[in-house]
């Protein structure tokens, strides 16, 4: 009996085994921000999760920097 794998079913199972038995989280290529190289949701999460107060200061800098910006150019 022939036990090969296709590569998609090599894939399909390396991926099985990664989430089930090392917890890895599967996502779509779509959500990889190429230019960046990471996937910006999963690392937005992770840092909301572990970094909340500077997560919120970086938050109030960005809309102060916004307002800002915005008075400048209506000036």
């Amino acid at each position: 009996m022939n036990n090969i794998l296709t590569e998609k079913e090599y894939q399909a199972e390396l991926l099985t085994i990664l989430r089930d038995q090392n917890g890895f989280t599967i996502r779509k290529a779509t959500n990889f921000d190429r230019r960046f190289a990471l996937d910006r949701e999963m690392l937005f999460g992770f840092l909301n999760d572990t970094q909340p107060e500077t997560i919120e200061e970086y938050k109030k800098s960005l809309m102060f920097e916004c307002v800002k910006w915005k008075k400048e150019v209506q000036a």
